[in-house]
């Protein structure tokens, strides 16, 4: 394999690592999002607020973001700083993350269709999840590793 489709290769597959890793953090908040959209707020019979729907959305990403650092911290990237240091960055890249979702599923919202009955209102959610993935993933990558794209 020559040089550059063994470096695509590393970079692949440390993509698939990191996203096997957000995964997890991923499940969790959907979970969480999913539960409040789709269960407890039809139990008390009413729907949720676009409002509603916002906050929901940055609180299970911040209980995501803390388990995705922690994770990515043992078992992705390869720590070039100080935990603390490491931490603090992740937050803040994280945090612009959270901000970029949630901003996403807020401009969404405001379209009839994502705020339907049922199964739509998971969508923007989906949409906002997919566009950040690759933010998430080229910043961590520099927090943990001091780089973006290079591989050795």
């Amino acid at each position: 394999m020559n040089e550059f489709l063994r470096k695509i290769f590393i970079l692949f597959k440390l993509k698939l690592k990191f996203a096997a890793v957000s995964l997890v953090a991923t499940v969790f908040d959907f979970l969480f999002y999913s539960t409040f959209i789709l269960i407890i707020f039809p139990l008390d019979g009413t729907e949720a607020t676009r409002t509603e729907m916002i906050t929901i959305t940055a609180i299970g990403a911040f209980i995501g973001m803390l388990i995705n650092f922690f994770l990515q911290k043992r078992f992705v990237f390869d720590l070039q700083r100080t935990v603390s240091t490491a931490f603090i960055l992740a937050l803040c890249v994280s945090l612009v993350g959270v901000s970029i979702n949630t901003g996403i599923v807020a401009w969404l919202s405001q379209y009839a269709f994502f705020v339907q009955e049922g199964l739509y209102k998971i969508l923007p959610k989906i949409i906002a999840t997919g566009t950040v993935f690759f933010y998430n993933f080229y910043m961590k990558r520099f927090v943990f590793e001091k780089r973006f794209f290079s591989v050795d």
